[in-house]
């Protein structure tokens, strides 16, 4: 529950005033209590002097109180007709300790015990009652508590009353102002009956509408800043895997073209050699076959250079990492830098589809197959490996290979736009940014490490496609 500053107020001041008149009142009862209790001792010690007194000046003398005669005095001068109306028990022994009187009473609990010897040998014992101090004490204790509610509730109403004239009233005023403003341009209204606090409130409030206004200002010219510079940058993003995505199919292309050449030199031959007419009719079947057979692979060549040309940008939806990867496989051992290198897939069908972009997934692995195959070109012969893993929660695409590696120092550095290792005019350096970027925006990671080939070892995190998996 809310409550307003004043109510609030006023219930701190209750509990406060409450609380402080609980103390009061505790200690009054206190200090009353021992004053009464002080005040019946001394009253009672007073009774038992006094019948100390009569007692010894109405005994036989020389004869003990245990005798007949002072037994005879004594039950004149302590009869219940004497005390009737008080509650008090007397008990009244010689000075060998027999009890010769005794005078019983109803006293109630924790009574007043007052012991008095008597003048000639004796001694009086005196219980009073406290019953009548218990009873003032009470009617002290609900006159107090009354007097103490009374006052909390006096105390309470005024400082609600005080509160509300000095405080609620003109904060409700000022309230009511800053609703009132219509608009930027509006002046806050200059306000009567306020105290030199609020009047400084107003003020700060008028300067942090004011400060408010520039801050919304500024605060909007850099949202169309922010704004322009993000498009800005995605385009820049698109233009980048644009160019990245040609620099590939270039790439491929000059390393296609050599083995697009072999086949077509094969085909001249067989070509001049049918014109020639010196060739067996016997052999012209089997030489039609090898030229079918030639051209058949320079169609698959191309056909898989142009599929992987077209536009990587599409709709993100599930995708077959291992048929991806076949497929970037297919395409880049046909790449003359894998002539002296050893391609293994390790691939596992059952893992289930991931969430990517299905051009885009084969341009990541071919970037990954041919920067791996391109740094053991130097080596006479050199391992690449793929390896899919599935994990709990991603499915982990390993890409490793046998070559010198990534230096630990400049691992951090190697997404960075522009960074390359390879020599100037040899790379864009935007290759594995763009891998990185593509991967980022599928909900994936990807990052590099040591293999045990002794080469680089990229690690690419792929989200499970949810969706899919359940409905298969």
């Amino acid at each position: 529950m809310r409550f307003t500053v004043r109510t609030r107020i006023a219930l701190d001041l209750f509990a406060a005033v409450a609380l402080s008149m609980v103390i009061v009142v505790i200690g009054t009862l206190f200090i009353g209590r021992q004053v009464l209790w002080e005040n019946a001792q001394i009253q009672t010690d007073r009774l038992a002097s006094t019948l100390a007194a009569q007692i010894a000046a109405q005994r036989v003398p020389g004869q003990l109180l245990s005798s007949a005669g002072n037994r005879a005095r004594l039950g004149v001068l302590l009869a219940p007709a004497v005390f009737e109306g008080n509650e008090v028990e007397l008990s009244v022994r010689d000075r060998f300790g027999q009890e010769v009187w005794r005078l019983q009473g109803s006293l109630g609990p924790r009574p007043i015990v007052i012991k008095k010897p008597v003048p000639g040998g004796g001694m009086l014992k005196v219980r009073l009652s406290t019953n009548l101090t218990n009873l003032t004490l009470d009617k002290l204790t609900r006159t107090l508590l009354l007097l103490s509610l009374g006052n909390v509730v006096l105390v309470t109403l005024l400082a609600w009353w005080l509160l509300n004239r000095s405080v609620a009233a003109p904060v409700g005023r000022l309230i009511n102002a800053v609703e009132q403003l219509q608009s930027e341009a509006d002046e806050f209204p200059t306000l009567p009956g306020m105290g030199t606090e609020l009047v400084a409130l107003q003020t700060a409030i008028e300067r942090m509408r004011f400060r408010m206004e520039l801050a919304r200002g500024e605060l909007e010219r850099r949202h169309i800043e922010l704004q322009q510079a993000h498009d800005d940058l995605l385009t820049a993003q698109k233009v980048a895997e644009r160019a990245e995505h040609l620099a590939g199919v270039g790439r491929l292309a000059a390393g296609i073209a050599h083995e697009v050449g072999n086949p077509l030199a094969a085909l001249v031959g067989f070509v001049q050699l049918l014109s020639s007419e010196r060739i067996p009719e016997s052999k012209k079947q089997e030489v039609h076959e090898r030229l079918e057979r030639e051209l058949n692979r320079i169609g698959e060549i191309i056909g898989r250079l142009l599929a992987y040309a077209r536009p990587a940008r599409e709709a993100m939806g599930p995708v077959d990492v291992a048929e991806s990867v076949r497929s970037a496989a297919e395409l880049v051992r046909a790449d003359r830098v894998y002539r002296t290198v050893d391609l293994e897939l390790a691939l596992d069908d059952k893992t289930g589809p991931v969430t990517a972009e299905p051009n885009a997934l084969r341009q990541v692995l071919v970037n990954l197959l041919l920067n791996a195959a391109e740094a053991m070109e130097s080596m006479e012969r050199g391992r690449v490996r793929v390896t899919i893993r599935p994990e709990r929660r991603h499915l982990l695409l390993i890409v490793e290979d046998s070559g010198p590696g990534i230096p630990s120092e400049i691992r951090s550095e190697i997404f960075e736009p522009f960074f390359t290792t390879r020599e100037v005019g040899k790379g864009t350096g935007l290759g594995l940014s763009v891998c990185h970027g593509l991967v980022r925006g599928w909900g994936g990671d990807i990052r590099v490490d040591g293999s045990e080939l002794g080469g680089a070892r990229f690690e690419v995190e792929l989200r499970y496609n949810t969706e899919a998996r359940e409905a298969s």
